[in-house]
């Protein structure tokens, strides 16, 4: 065969290129062109995510939700198949059960895979990021038993630390390891928990933890749990949960992670039957009552009060569970002393913003942890915990409940149980005079007082969203300051802040020159008005020392760059929770 001419094959080449040009320009049009896709309406992911969604039933008692991830492999959660048992699978509003034939369990996450033949469901596709908070996400599932369920929310937020999803779309239990889809129709999260006091707080593990637990389920055909054949006596599952806690003797393993969760963890249930008493001690010397004290789990508590587990066990620094329930700290710090935060920070501006409602979700989320480790205190005095313990440092319990913005000690004195104390019942509005400030005066009166005329002039804020004012006064040392040339200042302060709630005082906090005997003053003062004496080291060292709780009123001192005392109006606290509530509603009306 004789070869072509060279100047044709160079025309053939040519056009070759000019064909290839074309074709790379058209694809690339075409993919520019390409429309972004439309999120599908609820009815319509409704019809497409249901058929994929199931009931899991075990044989001990526990159920759940679930939904195909392959044509053979269900996920739903860890703990819907605790109990053990033989587990079957069956399709929302079908009547044809299929039965679970092995089953793979990621417990770090809660999530577990379970094996099924011949149910012919349409797998859901799986999202492999996070999503945004704010997004609009339906959650299906069979809560209470009520098959075929679907409702609507939105990502409220993630937390990322915990491996966890939260949203505010309804839920109860039967809904865990159920699908948590966006609006392509795409698996964003499986439904793992809720907090059953809160409004609407709930929890999904994110769906991008599914992919390598089924590559582990592909490549390990046995399971990790095969269920026993037809007919086999059902064996109990106490065998394998005492296993867990001879391989790992932690009780935080078998408590709920969610807080204030009134459910009891099948697995810590059986743990009990197996024989293992909460008044164990696990690893870290702790006893499951201070889980349930660390951690504000209400339902853990009233379980073991039924128990009738001894409340006052104790942990290596010799705590009892009375001493750790108070240790609620804010969730976000987001300054170098937290304890203002809740009366300075603003969240709650006029117009509302992404970064506030952040601070919102983190402040209305303290709000429930202080509920929910106010009602394990509660179970914990009517278990007939020692009020009047003290640790290994010689620490009462009452220095640990008199904490900062929570006023647990009041429960305290309640019992009549507390030995060489008695409740104070200063009130705010009779809190002492501190160069003419005193919690509960108006915004008036303390705008005239004489303290101010030395700091600079100012403009007067606008009260925020929620009826907030903040005024922050400070002095800056002059020439003659410096030269020492200058006699020392009579009133001894060198910052002062405010904070009003409804043009009324509920926080003051005063700093006072290094050297000045004015903090000294006020505590004594203090002490006059409270009839009562105020411990304080002599020189003022320390990050945080607790001075004194009184119904309605806590009051805390320090040294930063000098002496500082502080006021707290505790009884302004719950105006902000529904003001806060209001406020994220705005928001996500404004940004859908």
């Amino acid at each position: 065969m004789s070869s072509a001419p060279a100047s044709c094959r160079r025309t053939v080449a040519a056009a070759l290129c000019v064909l290839l040009l074309c074709s790379s320009a058209l694809a690339q049009t075409t993919r520019r062109r390409q429309p972004t896709p439309q999120p599908q309406s609820a009815s319509a992911i409704a019809r497409n995510v249901l058929p994929s969604v199931v009931l899991i039933t075990m044989e001990g008692g526990c159920f759940g939700s679930g939904f195909f991830v392959t044509s053979e492999l269900v996920a739903t959660n860890g703990h819907v198949l605790e109990c053990g048992g033989r587990g079957t699978v069956r399709l929302t509003n079908s009547s044809k059960a299929f039965p679970v034939l092995a089953s793979w369990t990621d417990q770090q996450h809660d999530l577990a895979l379970v094996k099924v033949a011949g149910a012919g469901a349409r797998p859901l596709p799986l999202a492999q990021d996070w999503p945004a908070i704010g997004d609009d996400i339906y959650v299906a599932g069979n809560p209470e038993g009520l098959e075929g369920t679907f409702s609507r929310g939105i990502v409220s937020s993630l937390r990322k630390d915990e491996g966890l999803i939260q949203f505010d779309a309804p839920i109860s239990p039967g809904s865990s390891g159920g699908p948590v889809v966006d609006t392509q129709g795409r698996v964003v999260g499986v439904t793992v928990a809720s907090v059953r006091q809160g409004q609407n707080l709930n929890f999904a593990a994110p769906a991008r933890f599914l992919p390598a637990l089924i590559a582990h389920a592909r490549s390990n055909v046995a399971g990790d749990t095969v269920a026993p054949p037809r007919g086999t006596p059902l064996s109990p599952p106490v065998n394998s949960v005492r296993a867990q806690w001879e391989a790992n003797r932690d009780w935080s393993f078998f408590a709920s992670n969610i807080l204030g969760d009134n459910a009891v963890p099948e697995r810590l249930k059986a743990l009990v039957d197996a024989g293992i008493s909460p008044d164990e001690k696990d690893l870290q010397g702790r006893a499951a009552w201070h889980v349930a004290a660390m951690r504000g789990q209400t339902g853990l508590a009233r379980y073991l009060h039924a128990l009738k587990a001894n409340p006052d066990p104790r942990d290596p620094l010799g705590r009892t569970p009375l001493m750790l329930v108070p240790l609620v700290g804010l969730p976000t710090v987001r300054m170098a002393d937290p304890w203002p935060w809740v009366w300075i920070t603003p969240f709650c501006p006029d117009a509302p913003t992404s970064d506030a409602t952040n601070v919102q979700l983190d402040l209305l989320s303290w709000f429930q942890q202080v509920q929910a480790h106010r009602e394990v205190m509660r179970e914990l005095l009517a278990a007939g915990a020692d009020v009047n313990a003290k640790d290994k440092d010689g620490h009462s319990v009452l220095d640990y409940v008199t904490q900062p913005l929570v006023d647990f000690d009041r429960l305290l004195y309640a019992t009549n149980r507390v030995r060489g104390a008695r409740a104070c019942e200063l009130t705010p509005a009779q809190a002492p005079l501190l160069q003419g400030f005193r919690l509960g005066m108006s915004l008036r009166d303390a705008l005239a007082n004489k303290v101010l005329a030395r700091f600079r002039q100012f403009d007067l804020p606008a009260a925020d969203a929620c009826g907030r004012r903040v005024l922050t006064f400070s002095t800056l040392p002059s020439l003659l300051d410096v030269l020492g040339q200058r006699s020392p200042d009579p009133v001894g302060v060198t910052e002062l802040m405010l904070s009003f709630l409804d043009d009324r005082l509920v926080y003051v906090r005063v700093n006072f020159e290094r050297e000045s005997r004015r903090a000294d003053e006020y505590l004594q003062q203090l002490e006059q008005a409270a009839g009562r004496t105020v411990e304080l080291s002599a020189d003022w060292q320390g990050a945080r020392q607790r001075l004194l709780s009184c119904a309605g009123l806590q009051v805390r001192a320090g040294y930063q760059n000098g002496p500082f005392v502080e006021l707290h109006d505790l009884t302004a606290l719950p105006q902000l929770q529904p003001r806060l509530s209001d406020q994220l509603r705005r928001a996500r009306t404004t940004h859908p």
